[in-house]
């Protein structure tokens, strides 16, 4: 793991480092978990004095992050080529990057990975951030003969960087298996935003009639056969009946519409993409994943952060974070309905008898997950990849 003992705030360390120029070559700024780490990375080294650009590829979406990004002085370069055009339009990506001169080149999934291998190789020092393993999403997302292409293409630009940092050590050790020198920058969350929601009150119980007594668990991702939300669905079903208790999903998906029409009733609500997920979690009593495959998830982190014990399917990424304090939520067994059912008992009858700290909850992300520690191991590797040019 890269600095393991990136305690320090990564000002202090900033302060040991020479300003840099640092490009970062993405898709889009598409809001979702991916881009929310970028922007506390970007943010971060902006704050400490580095020249930070992005460059997007393609189009913006509607649900964009570009105005927080634009709004903490980091410089965003739009290059807006469709995907059908990306090998003509080659040079106006290179031209970019003449013009950034940036001191490292780092790359956020497989679409920015492959443009960096192809077009910037040799010419730059670059890095790539694994954020989910390929082999796992990718076939579950885009069919196994897709996926299949997807995920060699990935692993080709993954071994033909200057660095590979995964944002867990499951996930580094599996890369490292198919021939990929990667470590481990773990995924991280701004601890201080628990503090600005925590003092608001959106106040959706009461907008819709759920009284302070009722438990309600929230499930937040997309819902995609690789979430294996339904398991959590078709418990929640029968375990509603007669009882003062809600369950709300929050996301997009390919399953939404088959869900809705099937789950959707008084006490089970859909609610889509929102912006404030933060405010949900603050107004639930459990968080719940039964994911298939995680890169590291932020839901989860920020689940924790907002002080919320967690029941979890037992792949090793999950286990990784409940490994820094087992007392902050449940694991389950994948595939065994039996289990499922067990942890989720046993965790509503710990909060029904008020067994749960909260403290610990929050403590377990302030001491691993804090996005300073993240900044401060990437500023890191920033550094020794610029000495790297000036030899």
């Amino acid at each position: 793991m890269v600095n393991a003992n990136a305690g320090n705030v990564a000002k202090s360390m900033a302060e040991e480092i020479t300003s840099m120029k640092i490009a970062f070559l993405v898709s889009s700024l598409k809001k979702c978990g991916p881009t929310k780490q970028l922007f506390y990375l970007t943010s971060l080294l902006v704050e400490n004095g580095n020249e930070v650009t992005v460059v997007t590829i393609g189009f913006e979406p509607e649900e964009t992050l570009l105005p927080q990004f634009v709004k903490t002085n980091v410089k965003v370069i739009q290059l807006e080529i469709p995907l059908s055009r990306i090998a003509l339009k080659a040079n106006k990506l290179k031209r970019a990057f003449l013009q950034i001169k940036p001191d490292v080149v780092h790359s956020h999934l497989i679409k920015a990975d492959f443009l960096s291998t192809l077009f910037l190789r040799k010419k730059y020092q670059r890095i790539a951030t694994a954020r989910s393993y390929a082999f796992e999403d990718y076939s579950m997302s885009y069919g196994k003969f897709w996926g299949s292409i997807m995920s060699m293409a990935q692993m080709y630009c993954f071994k033909r960087m200057d660095g590979v940092y995964a944002v867990s050590e499951t996930l580094s050790n599996k890369l490292r298996k198919k021939g990929v020198e990667s470590e481990t920058i773990y995924n991280s969350i701004d601890v201080g935003e628990r503090n600005v929601i925590k003092s608001q009150s959106a106040d959706i119980r009461k907008s819709l009639g759920i009284d302070d007594e009722a438990i309600v668990i929230v499930s937040v991702g997309n819902l995609i056969p690789l979430k294996n939300s339904q398991v959590l669905l078709e418990w929640f079903n029968e375990y509603k009946k007669g009882r003062n208790c809600y369950l709300w999903m929050l996301g997009e998906g390919v399953q939404k519409a088959e869900f809705v029409a099937k789950y959707a009733d008084s006490q089970t609500h859909f609610f889509g993409q929102v912006p404030n997920v933060p405010d949900y979690l603050n107004e639930s009593n459990l968080f719940v994943s039964c994911s298939l495959s995680e890169g590291l998830p932020n839901a989860v982190l920020e689940a924790l952060l907002h002080e919320l014990p967690v029941v979890l399917s037992d792949i090793d990424q999950h286990k990784e974070i409940l490994s820094k304090d087992d007392r902050c939520g449940e694991l389950f067994e994948l595939e065994k309905q039996a289990s499922f059912t067990r942890q989720m008992e046993q965790a509503l009858n710990r909060i029904k008898n008020g067994e749960y700290n909260p403290d610990m909850a929050r403590k377990l992300v302030e001491d691993h997950f804090d996005r300073k520690k993240m900044v401060a191991s990437y500023m890191e590797v920033y550094s020794r990849l610029g000495n790297r040019n000036e030899d």
